[in-house]
């Protein structure tokens, strides 16, 4: 009889067919939205062992609602809570618990999909008292953390915002010798601030309406930012570009010093420079010609004619040719200083909004 007492231990054990599971269906998994059994009522089995100890399996599919906080979209790491228990009975009569404390990532067992990396998941017992019933009643949380797979939002949104406001700064500033050339620039960056539009409006679809934008969706603001401080600074170029091309205006003393560290003074010819808005031929000098042509004509018809006249008329003429020379070199001259200065400035503004790039992207890409 002692021989055999190990034996019936280890035989004794029944299956038998589950008629009514203890923990109702409604009542074993709180807060959950919806339980799809695997298994249909007829089919599921427990084991009834040598000590009274009953083991069932009841393999179900379960969604359970998890409230996300998407404020570090896409770089977010969410917890969230599946509380197990029965409100139908007390303590005393279930009580749920667990064989482990902590489960860890297993391939092939638990783990994370394409989108989410399973990091951990923590059981915690508790007992909640319930004020209508004066009972207690007790329950199992387990604490699962997932992390946020970031890649996909880096490559499809993050990566080409970037290298759009990259090339749309690029555009912008770079040197240009004329003023077609800045217009033609300017639509170029409207062009890139749709497309960046375009890119926060794909990123607004993706995410539910919240009352705080996520740290993607803040990301895209600040470039549009960024690119609309380029194109004002651009347009503001470009009519100053404008405005010097059509007045002859010479470039302030301090602003060439500033700009292209000339320290050298200019000749006075070079300073009087008058500030009409484009430089003609002047109307003695036309007169002079006019005067002079007609004089000569009537030498071949008089002969009394007086030599002295138009060696004067001539002194005159050349004299007129020459201011008028001088006064197109100076605004050539003037003209040139302004090119130099302005393209100095579009290498500070490409400079100063390339750095204000990076370091938004840096500060947003983590």
């Amino acid at each position: 009889m002692v021989i055999l007492l190990p034996f019936l231990q280890m035989l004794w054990a029944f299956r038998l067919l589950v008629v009514a599971v203890v923990i109702a269906k409604n009542h074993n998994l709180t807060f959950s939205i919806s339980i799809d059994e695997l298994l249909d009522k007829d089919l599921q089995m427990a084991d009834l062992r040598y000590n009274g100890e009953i083991r069932t399996s009841l393999p179900a599919v379960v969604s359970s609602p998890c409230p996300l906080r998407i404020e570090n979209f896409p770089y977010d790491v969410q917890m969230c809570n599946i509380s197990m228990g029965s409100w139908s009975f007390d303590r005393d009569f279930v009580a749920v618990n667990s064989s482990v404390d902590v489960l860890w990532p297993q391939k092939g067992r638990i783990e994370g999909n394409s989108e989410w990396e399973l990091l951990s998941i923590i059981m915690v017992r508790s007992d909640n008292y319930d004020t209508l019933m004066e009972s207690w009643f007790s329950e199992v949380t387990y604490i699962v953390t997932l992390k946020r797979k970031p890649v996909y939002y880096v490559l499809v949104i993050q990566a080409p915002t970037f290298i759009l406001c990259t090339i749309t700064i690029f555009g912008l500033f770079t040197p240009n010798s004329n003023e077609d050339e800045r217009l033609s620039k300017v639509d170029l960056c409207l062009n890139m601030f749709a497309a960046i539009s375009m890119m926060l409006q794909l990123v607004s679809d993706m995410m539910p309406k919240a009352s705080r934008l996520p740290l993607l969706g803040n990301y895209i603001i600040a470039e549009v930012f960024v690119v609309t401080a380029a194109t004002i600074a651009a347009i503001v170029i470009q009519q100053v570009h404008h405005h010097v091309h059509t007045s002859a205006i010479r470039p302030p003393n301090w602003l060439r010093r500033l700009v292209l560290c000339d320290c050298r003074r200019r000749r006075n010819s070079v300073s009087e420079v008058s500030t009409t808005s484009s430089v003609e031929v002047p109307e003695q000098a036309i007169q002079s010609f006019t005067i002079l042509k007609t004089s000569l004509h009537q030498v071949n018809n008089m002969t009394h004619f007086s030599y002295s006249f138009v060696f004067s008329l001539f002194i005159q003429t050349a004299i007129l040719v020459r201011d008028t020379l001088q006064r197109m070199t100076s605004v050539s001259e003037n003209q040139l200083l302004w090119l130099k200065i302005l393209d100095k400035t579009d290498l500070l503004c490409l400079f100063l909004f390339q750095m204000a790039n990076v370091v938004v992207t840096v500060v947003y890409w983590r």
